[in-house]
């Protein structure tokens, strides 16, 4: 949540951090399907549109005794979903995981997010990417997920990164457009050589997701 601040405000995080707590323990979670605060409590949290129109929580109970058992019973159901949701959860994660742990070859010409990895500390609140695409520029061999890339700018040096650190850009910084993607398999020449979809380095080729 940090993170996704914009920019000037990111120094001033500290400040924010009530806010952003209370913002997250109000928000149900898709992996369990209830507010933190619900799971902790038993109840929902009020929120300031519920104090400014003296919403109340709609319990009914008449005594401490129906209290206790009512919010027990709360508790108990809630944590009982929140297990069955989570055990779903972690198999649409699982998945996913599966299928981003074979990623895409990319080809040269592709343009590629570059993930950032020059801060720590105070810093890892900035954006985890870099804001200018990179071109690839080879594939270092085409048994390892390892490639060349440089500025799509032309301005600055090329780096060799691993696969896990690159992913496919298919918008347009000059118009905020969004390219339709495309599956076409890269073209080898065999060990050592770059692939020949696009020989123009400069050229935008728009890969798949």
């Amino acid at each position: 949540m940090v993170r996704s601040l914009p920019e000037e405000k990111k120094n001033k995080w500290p400040s924010l951090l009530p806010e952003l707590t209370y913002i997250y323990n109000n928000t149900p979670h898709s992996s369990t399907g209830h507010t933190p605060f619900y799971l902790m409590f038993g109840r929902e949290g009020r929120l300031p549109i519920d104090l400014t129109f003296g919403l109340n929580d709609n319990q009914t109970e008449t005594s401490t005794s129906d209290w206790v058992i009512n919010h027990g019973r709360r508790l108990h159901d809630a944590h009982q979903l929140a297990e069955r949701e989570m055990n779903k959860a972690s198999q649409v994660q699982k998945h996913n995981f599966d299928k981003k742990a074979k990623a895409k070859q990319l080809c040269r010409g592709e343009r590629v997010l570059l993930q950032r990895r020059d801060f720590k500390g105070r810093h890892k609140v900035k954006d985890h990417w870099y804001p200018t695409p990179y071109i690839v520029v080879e594939q270092i061999n085409p048994d390892i997920p390892v490639y060349k890339v440089r500025p799509e700018s032309g301005s600055g040096d090329e780096k060799i990164v691993h696969r896990n650190r690159l992913k496919p850009c298919t918008i347009d910084f000059t118009t905020d457009e969004v390219a339709e993607p495309t599956n076409e398999p890269c073209l080898t020449r065999g060990r050592g050589h770059p692939s020949n979809r696009n020989p123009h380095l400069g050229a935008t080729s728009y890969p798949g997701t």
